[in-house]
């Protein structure tokens, strides 16, 4: 009895214990043997302008958004782009959506503004509004983000500019002349060429409505036409008028802002009145007369007029190297010839952009120490002093040209502070000023350097050179040109440096009496080869003079010349790349002597850097008393020491703080605070290990250590019975 009631125990036991090990089996959650697959993400692209300011993977998952404007929390629980741009601002510093409320009566949100973080602590986050586009997979959306569903896997790029613009290539001419009017896409993935011709567009030509109720019928469509595979269509106005053209399409898939286009009576005269033998007859006269006043040291009169000069040379493809009477060439006096405020004393930093400007027209690389050292003084001695962007003359202006032509970039913050204070200058007239006083040479200059950088890359909008062609339009004299009374060469050559640079020559801009402002720098030039002025001691108008030459060619700044001189490799003992110390391509090497000791001159001093990172020092002891050749040296080894010294840091571990961290840095403490979910970007994920897997092992072992200890302990107690 005894040992029934034993084997009873024991199949009790086990099957006890089976039942329980299949109960934790089958109760743990169900799982796929394989890894977890992670949360989908899509790619999101931020891009402002010409910068891309985020690029990263968001999580398709639900996200909190702060609605700033009215301090409120709103989940988003699909992954829809909006949320996932929410995602990236939560877990980004580089930007932060700061207006994108929601629209009950629509049901949606709509992406106003977002703050961009600037490259610096100095300057506050850029806050965009209102212009913010959004493509997926190279395809434009019909729905705002908040209602585009993603899967995961898309690439997402929200950017903010135009999708679409059309242009023309004057937008003020007489009726019965054509226009070329060309269609553009905005390449969304291609920062270095923001725009690309877009073809086969229709583009809309429109007058205004005189019934119009709002925006909405604001105008009438009077015809169409198409752009071709290039996206240029040529187009005649038969009748005068006020007219807006558009991109448009059937369903509404592409569309731009109007431009508008002024068609204006037909001229009763010839279109050009001044030939191109009488400009070249007139080019030629100038540049002689600038010949003859040369100086044995190469120089024409003084620093300024011989930087024009390398200019007017250089409008008629002459290096300055090759302008040489009885002493040193051109090219020798401004390759040695330093700008300060002794060869500039009312505007230095206009003087610095203006002599880099005269080195590039001279032929000399951009690379070059000489020029790179100007660039280095605007940004050290005139940005950080406040003079760039400061309302005054004219220096924004050729500060913007110089430093574009070096190649900065048009989005830097020096580069953007000319920019603005050039464009906000512009008067309600149209008209550019002189520290306040409207003026036709100012406003050409500005239309010029405006032009230029926009070339670049910078936001310009054409209603900019419209409103200052209107002024320029309004006031022009009856004698072809602008001035007081009557035309003057200084103003007129000015304004015609804007018009060269829209691409309009004397078919735009001949008037009523057949006068245009060729005919007025032809006209007025003297016998000598000079413009005459009564407020000169000699009679000789410099100013005139000495920008007369581009301006007749259909020339505008920058009038740069292809490099001549090849970089020399730079070296303690060998110094810059400028023609003294390079190597000729096509004409004799500039024959400035090279002092190869340094006597007195620098002294050396041995510092540790962080890591034990060696580097060095250079003090100059007295600037003044260094003839150029040595200070060139010297420069030399100052760019070749720090150089040595970054090499070292970088070797040592030293890492510099990124670019726009500091700025990023506000954004972020601008987001402390908030009732934001932090949501992971780009995280990695490891697959989770799956329990029921080690559950299964568990339970066939015991299940089998069981059986056995089970038929061990029946065999014995069967030998028993």
């Amino acid at each position: 009895m005894k040992t029934k009631n034993f084997r009873g125990a024991i199949f009790v036991n086990i099957v006890f214990f089976l039942a329980i090990s299949a109960a934790v089996f089958y109760a743990t959650p169900a799982q796929a043997d394989e890894a977890t697959t992670s949360t989908p993400a899509s790619t999101i692209i931020v891009r402002h302008e010409n910068q891309v300011v985020f690029s990263g993977s968001a999580p398709l998952a639900a996200t909190i958004y702060h609605d700033d404007v009215n301090n409120i929390d709103y989940t988003l629980a699909t992954g829809t782009v909006f949320s996932a741009l929410a995602a990236a601002d939560n877990a980004s510093a580089a930007f932060d959506i700061t207006d994108a409320q929601f629209n009950s009566g629509f049901n949606s949100f709509y992406v106003a503004c977002l703050a961009i973080a600037s490259s610096t602590s100095s300057t506050a986050p850029q806050n965009a509004c209102a212009n913010w586009n959004y493509v997926v997979n190279n395809t434009y959306p019909s729905v705002g983000m908040d209602k585009y569903n993603l899967s995961g896997g898309e690439t997402v790029y929200v950017y903010f500019s135009d999708s679409w613009k059309i242009s023309a290539s004057t937008s003020t001419f007489p009726a019965n002349t054509t226009t070329t009017l060309q269609t553009w896409r905005y390449q969304y993935d291609n920062t270095a060429e923001p725009w690309a011709p877009d073809g086969n567009d229709l583009i809309d030509i429109s007058v205004s409505n005189p019934s119009s109720t709002g925006w909405w019928d604001a105008t009438i469509t009077a015809t169409t036409t198409q752009s071709n595979a290039g996206g240029a269509v040529d187009f005649k106005f038969a009748a005068t008028g006020t007219y807006f053209a558009k991109i448009t399409s059937l369903d509404w898939s592409k569309w731009s802002n109007p431009i508008t286009l002024s068609v204006l009576p037909a001229l009763e005269v010839a279109a050009a009145t001044t030939s191109a033998e009488q400009i070249n007859a007139a080019v030629a006269k100038v540049l002689n007369f600038l010949r003859t006043k040369q100086g044995a040291d190469g120089a024409i009169a003084d620093l300024g007029t011989s930087d024009w000069a390398a200019m007017s040379f250089a409008a008629s493809n002459t290096y300055a190297a090759d302008v040489k009477s009885a002493g040193a060439s051109l090219g020798e006096f401004l390759s040695g010839a330093e700008a300060t405020t002794s060869t500039d004393p009312l505007n230095i930093c206009a003087g610095y952009a203006r002599h880099a400007l005269g080195l590039l027209a001279a032929g000399i690389d951009k690379s070059d120490v000489k020029i790179v050292e100007l660039k280095d003084k605007i940004k050290t001695r005139c940005y950080a002093a406040g003079i760039v962007g400061k309302a005054g003359i004219n220096d924004d202006i050729f500060i913007l040209l110089a430093l574009l032509a070096a190649d900065e970039s048009v989005d830097s913050e020096i580069a953007q502070a000319a920019l603005t204070a050039v464009k906000t200058d512009q008067q309600a007239s149209g008209a550019f000023t002189w520290s306040g006083w409207p003026g036709q040479d100012v406003t050409g200059a500005a239309i010029n350097a405006l032009k230029y950088a926009a070339g670049r890359g910078a936001a310009v909008d054409a209603s900019v050179f419209d409103n200052a062609k209107n002024y320029l339009r309004s006031t022009q004299l009856p004698d072809g040109g602008w001035g007081f009374g009557a035309a003057d060469a200084l103003t007129t050559g000015w304004a015609m440096y804007g018009l060269n640079a829209l691409g309009e020559g004397q078919s735009q801009w001949t008037n009523a009496q057949g006068k245009n402002p060729w005919s007025v720098l032809v006209g007025t030039l003297g016998a000598g080869g000079y413009y005459e002025t009564a407020w000169s001691a000699d009679g000789i108008d410099w100013f005139a003079t000495k920008h007369a030459v581009p301006a007749l060619l259909g020339k505008s700044w920058p009038v740069v010349l292809a490099p001549r001189y090849v970089a020399a490799p730079a070296s303690p003992a060998v110094g810059g790349s400028s023609p003294p110390d390079a190597s000729p391509i096509d004409a004799p090497v500039y024959s400035v002597p090279i002092s190869s000791s340094l006597p007195g001159i620098v002294s050396f001093s041995a510092v540790t850097a962080p890591n034990s990172a060696a580097a060095a020092t250079i003090v100059e002891s007295d600037n003044a008393a260094i003839s150029p050749p040595n200070a060139r040296i010297i420069k030399s080894l100052r760019q070749f020491v720090a150089s040595k010294s970054k090499v070292l840091q970088t070797a040592a571990g030293i890492k510099a703080a990124p670019a726009g961290a500091a700025s990023e840095q506000k954004i972020a403490s601008q987001k402390i605070g908030r009732l934001r979910r932090p949501t992971a970007i780009a995280e990695e994920k490891n697959p989770r290990e799956n329990p029921r897997a080690k559950i299964k092992v568990i339970f066939y072992a015991s299940a089998i250590g069981v059986v056995l200890a089970g038929l061990y302990l029946g065999r014995g107690l069967l030998g028993k019975v």
